[in-house]
């Protein structure tokens, strides 16, 4: 079921749907289910799409500080969207995470 799944795109090296293996996993290992980063991933520009309440909702991480320690690594849960930006990501994905702060507030998405 979807609940089991996580879906991973943009800049990693293999996109896809993954069944989870676990309740949940961290945002490191979500990313790590794609085979890693591509090399034009943007790894400062990390959005998690997730369903809260019934809204679709984003966050936005830097998985370089994730990577470095000085930031948590989030729960990643079934379900979510996991889209790593690229470094020549199209405008529209630039322009949304541009706007967004990195704390991992979680934002309507219209």
């Amino acid at each position: 079921s979807p609940n089991q799944q996580v879906t991973i795109g943009g800049a990693v090296q293999q996109t896809g749907i993954y069944p989870m293996g676990a309740p949940h996993l961290t945002l490191q290992q979500a990313v790590a289910l794609g085979k890693g980063v591509s090399n034009v991933a943007d790894r400062r520009n990390v959005i998690v799409f997730r369903n809260v309440g019934g809204k679709r909702m984003f966050a936005r991480f830097d998985l370089v500080q994730i990577q470095e320690g000085t930031l948590p690594d989030p729960d990643i849960y079934g379900g979510d969207i996991i889209i790593v930006d690229r470094s020549d990501a199209r405008v529209f994905l630039r322009t949304l995470i541009e706007l967004t702060p990195f704390v991992a507030v979680w934002h309507d998405f219209q």
